[in-house]
């Protein structure tokens, strides 16, 4: 059996309460617990290559590498989210017609304020760092890391990698980048990640009270309102499967359908 350094000792948190851990309240809490959450793994990854003295295929090293992307990747999840909610609510929309947590996304929440006619000061950045997200080869570093994240779940992307002369060094080979040592990039990830998701939150904020992002040099006065997107709904959120319980099947136009039980009521009033 080959030989392994000991176990490093890790201060691992019972509270305070998650919100109180990040010093922050409202839902912005559960974006931030997700980024302390990754930099905690970061520095618990720091302290366990320091005690291997160097990165290898220890079950602690890759413990630590998917607490690191799966916290950062939860982040954007979370912001975009929120963000996501924050359209919904200011439109109005009905809570039947808003789309289900697990499907929310940044195409949905793009969707949501390009009908309304609004513009979202996180939108450009955001496209940046997602660019290729569906390419074999993705660009930006957000589809990167995304990537990286879903392919870790499946498989080792630890690889060896020998220059002249030296031992082999352990890489993290990241979908459309190569190989990378994985500290500096994962700390890279870790600063783009903060700056990304300060921005999207601006755009919840900015939303959620004056119901609109902010207006990019518009006056109060020229500034459009958000329109009501309830009627758009169907086309952009999944609708409950025909006669769920609790609501009345609709037409293809998204019009209330009499049911039988309705039709009998209608007969009965029309002979009395």
């Amino acid at each position: 059996m080959g030989q392994f350094p000991k176990a490093i000792k890790v201060k691992w948190p019972v509270g305070p309460h998650y919100s109180r851990w990040v010093k922050s309240k409202g839902n912005h809490s559960w974006v931030y617990y997700k980024l302390k959450t990754a930099n905690w793994f970061l520095k618990t990854l720091r302290k366990t290559v320091r005690r291997a003295g160097k990165v290898d295929r220890y079950a602690g090293v890759e413990m630590a590498m998917d607490g690191v992307l799966n916290a950062l990747c939860a982040a954007f999840d979370a912001a975009v989210s929120l963000l996501a909610r924050a359209l919904e609510t200011a439109n109005g929309m009905p809570e039947l017609s808003r789309t289900p947590t697990e499907s929310l996304g940044w195409d949905h929440a793009a969707t949501l304020a390009a009908a309304a006619g609004v513009r979202l000061d996180s939108a450009a950045d955001v496209a940046a760092a997602l660019a290729g997200s569906g390419a074999p080869e993705p660009t930006g570093w957000l589809a990167q890391l995304q990537r990286l994240r879903d392919l870790s779940a499946r498989e080792n992307r630890l690889v060896p990698h020998w220059n002249l002369g030296d031992d082999p060094g352990q890489f993290v080979d990241v979908p459309g980048l190569g190989l990378q040592e994985p500290l500096p990039y994962l700390g890279a990830a870790r600063d783009q990640m903060e700056a990304l998701v300060t921005r999207v939150l601006t755009d919840v904020d900015a939303i959620s009270t004056s119901g609109r992002p902010r207006d990019g040099g518009r006056s109060k006065s020229q500034a459009r309102p958000l329109p009501d997107l309830s009627a758009r709904a169907r086309l952009v959120t999944p609708s409950r499967p025909r006669g769920s319980r609790g609501m009345r099947p609709r037409s293809d136009t998204g019009e209330r359908r009499l049911a039988p039980a309705d039709l009998g009521e209608v007969e009965d009033r029309q002979r009395k």
